[in-house]
């Protein structure tokens, strides 16, 4: 156990990202039904809730 090199970060460890952006995680309170409809969607556009959520708010913040 333990020994030279075992624990902490490693290069190219990790879960990889979709789209070469870093992620921050954040925390939110919707309504039930919402989350629901947001979920729903993203299932029939067969992408992740993370996805639609980031795409409807970048498409509502541009001008």
């Amino acid at each position: 156990m333990g020994g030279i090199g075992s624990g902490g970060a490693r290069e190219g460890a990790g879960r990889k990202t979709v789209d070469g952006e870093p992620r921050t995680k954040i925390s939110v309170t919707l309504p039930t039904w919402l989350l629901n409809l947001i979920r729903d969607e993203a299932d029939r556009r067969k992408v992740s809730t993370s996805q639609l959520i980031t795409e409807f708010l970048t498409k509502g913040l541009e001008r």
